[in-house]
């Protein structure tokens, strides 16, 4: 995957993330001294991309992370559109 398309679809990846979860982020933005976003994308040996969304918050001294896995699904019968799919995250 050549570095144009790696970022596209890392700017899909986090706009799907805060569309998912805007009510999450704005009650971590509300409440929280500090909030990341953080990704790590993926490439498998067959072209299969895979990422990991870690949501990063503090209140006071406790930092707890809340993470997000995805997959990125080409168009097929069986998925009707081609993107990111989360297939588990914190609220599982």
């Amino acid at each position: 995957m050549n570095a144009y398309i790696r970022e596209l679809r890392r700017k899909e990846l986090l706009a799907h993330f805060n569309e998912r979860f805007a009510d999450d982020l704005k009650n971590a933005r509300e409440r929280c001294s500090y909030v990341h976003v953080s990704e790590d994308m993926k490439e498998g040996a067959r072209g299969k991309l895979t990422a990991t969304v870690t949501l990063t918050w503090a209140v006071g001294e406790e930092v707890r992370h809340s993470r997000a896995l995805y997959e990125y699904r080409l168009q097929s019968a069986s998925v009707p559109r081609e993107g990111w799919y989360c297939y588990h995250d914190w609220r599982d």
